[in-house]
């Protein structure tokens, strides 16, 4: 089996496959704590896996997006024309564009480099311990208010010193 042939096999064993959503509730309660003890293990490859999927999805529009933008303003550029081709939305430089994304694709799948980096970083985004929402709200807020003092502190030094500086000038 290739090495396309491969990661397209774990991409639909990862559609097909249940439970992730049962991980993700199970990691609010803490009353599961030994559950999750046991069970983030062997989830984490799985999570991991899906992380990477979906990098490589997200990457794949936005870069879809950007070459058929791109290809549209080389035909704009040169005087191309660039009639539809498939409705009116689908021209010859988003079929050029489109074409070169999945060339892109294939060709980032079989890299060497690419896939395992991905999915090193998604294998250290599944062992971080995310804060709480009632954790983050406290951070924004204490964030808020830190920031407002300090601005309030400049206001004061800013008042002051402008004002010394006109009286100084003023003599």
């Amino acid at each position: 089996m290739g090495v396309i042939e491969e990661r397209v096999h774990t991409v639909y064993a990862l559609f097909s496959q249940q439970g992730f959503d049962s991980f993700a509730d199970s990691s609010n309660t803490n009353k599961k704590d030994n559950i999750m003890a046991s069970s983030v293990s062997s989830r984490r490859p799985q999570l991991s896996s899906r992380i990477v999927l979906a990098f490589f999805m997200v990457a794949t529009v936005l870069t879809a997006l950007l070459f058929t933008k791109l290809m549209a303003a080389i035909f704009m550029m040169t005087g191309i024309k660039d009639p539809a081709v498939l409705g009116r939305d689908f021209t010859n430089s988003t079929m050029i564009a489109l074409g070169m994304t999945v060339a892109g694709l294939f060709y980032t799948l079989r890299a060497t480099v690419a896939y395992p980096f991905v999915k090193q970083v998604a294998e250290e985004l599944v062992k971080v311990t995310w804060p709480s929402f009632e954790e983050s709200k406290q951070n924004t807020s204490s964030t808020v208010w830190v920031t407002a003092v300090i601005a309030i502190i400049l206001f004061v030094f800013d008042w002051a010193f402008g004002n010394l500086t006109d009286l100084l000038l003023a003599l």
